[in-house]
């Protein structure tokens, strides 16, 4: 009877879905989809022109200025002519800063770590999308089977009736059995209706999270019913070293120290040279006479007193470097609970599997021997309703426990940044 409850979950799901996908397929397109994934990449864009913006601060510049002025009334001068009432000209000029107390390095050490960070943010969320595709992926095949399931089981209780009826109609038994069945039957059609419900909204979700319409049908080719063997157990030092959110954490703390680098720029001393030129008229602009000129410049600012403020900055940005310390080691602890939690959760949900699956064999001989007993008149109304019921129950412990082993799982490939065959 489980062999063939099972066989014909698979054929009414193969019959409902018209196109099939696999979980590989099913993972891409996900992540082709996604948003947030996609946001994470501009950032990385973003940083990077962040990055090569600071790294030219390196580099000498070039700026130019014009000015052009006209009098609105001329002047005559004393040998009689008048001076013409406009004058003109324009400046290059190149400038560099020779030393600039570490203000451009610090920059770039910021600007480099704000671009790791983003590459992190980025396999982070990658793992992120991974276990959502690999969750909506597992319940929707869950939850179909458990709509299936339920079908099955209505179909079961709905024969049942019949035979009470016929035996009723007879008078082979009275009419509290014929309720009895009734009450079953009514409660097992209302489970069904929520089963169904639920399989609709997994469906809702996984074709959202593609970017498919909603009400698109599809038919998952990876199984639920075979659970993969267990994966070997990652070392926690393997583990920290593939979290992208802790490499993040450890490029904050860089970053925030960069930042004191560049708080304490500001008031140390600073070189910058220039060479201009200059291209304009004379003054007195008489006969509209133009003029080259130039010259090349050094100099020196050197900060003495500023009441204590190069200190207060520099105390500042080392509160943000503890704060980054102190949010990575907590990081750090939750992910040795979280790798220690997840592994936990594989292990135990595996065994939920095994323990179901026996019971499940114990249940469907049961509810086949109490329906033939009942047929035969040895056995009350009340045995065949109760192994019923538990064939049902553990027939959805089942799925449940396969479902929560595949998600316990992605969990696990999730936190240790690790991808398992699922």
């Amino acid at each position: 009877m489980k062999r063939l409850s099972l066989l014909t979950l698979a054929i009414a799901w193969s019959i409902n879905c018209s196109a099939q996908i696999s979980l590989n397929e099913y993972r891409h397109r996900v992540e082709e989809y996604s948003h947030s994934l996609a946001a994470t990449r501009w950032a990385i864009d973003g940083a990077e022109a962040d990055l090569r913006r600071a790294r030219i601060g390196y580099l000498p510049r070039l700026d130019a200025a014009g000015d052009f002025y006209v009098n609105f009334r001329s002047q005559r001068t004393s040998d009689g002519s008048f001076i013409r009432p406009y004058s003109f000209g324009i400046s290059p000029v190149i400038s560099a800063r020779l030393y600039d107390g570490g203000a451009t390095r610090a920059a770039v050490g910021v600007a480099s770590a704000n671009v790791d960070i983003a590459r992190a943010t980025e396999e982070f969320t990658a793992l992120e999308v991974r276990y959502a595709a690999d969750y909506a992926y597992w319940n929707l095949l869950a939850t179909t089977h458990l709509s299936l399931a339920r079908d099955y089981y209505t179909r079961i209780v709905r024969s049942l009736r019949e035979v009470v009826q016929a035996r009723f109609d007879d008078g082979y038994t009275g009419r509290g059995d014929l309720l009895m069945v009734e009450t079953q039957l009514s409660d097992a059609i209302y489970n069904q209706t929520v089963a169904q419900q639920t399989a609709i909204k997994a469906l809702h979700n996984f074709n959202t999270l593609m970017g498919e319409a909603t009400s698109t049908k599809w038919s998952p080719t990876d199984s639920l019913s075979v659970a993969p063997p267990k994966p070997q157990r990652v070392p926690i030092d393997t583990v920290m070293a593939r979290r992208p959110d802790v490499w993040s954490a450890i490029r904050s703390v860089d970053r925030a120290e960069w930042g004191v680098s560049a708080a304490r720029a500001g008031y140390n001393p600073s070189i910058a040279m220039s060479v201009s030129a200059s291209y304009a008229t004379v003054n007195p602009n008489i006969r509209t006479r133009m003029q080259l000129d130039g010259g090349a410049g050094v100099s020196l600012n050197i900060p003495i007193f500023a009441w204590g403020e190069r200190r207060q900055a520099v105390r500042s940005a080392r509160a943000v470097v503890v704060q980054s310390e102190l949010a990575l080691s907590e990081l750090l602890d939750q992910v040795r609970r979280e790798e220690a939690d997840a592994w936990s959760d594989v292990e135990k949900t595996l065994d939920e599997v095994r323990q179901c699956e026996a019971s499940l064999d114990i249940a469907t001989e049961n509810l086949s021997l109490s329906t033939f007993s009942y047929t035969e008149g040895q056995i009350a109304i009340l045995d065949v309703l109760s192994a019923q019921l538990s064939w049902i129950q553990l027939f959805t412990n089942a799925i449940s426990a396969r479902m929560a082993y595949r998600n316990a799982l992605a969990t696990y490939a999730r936190i240790t940044g690790i991808p398992h065959n699922l």
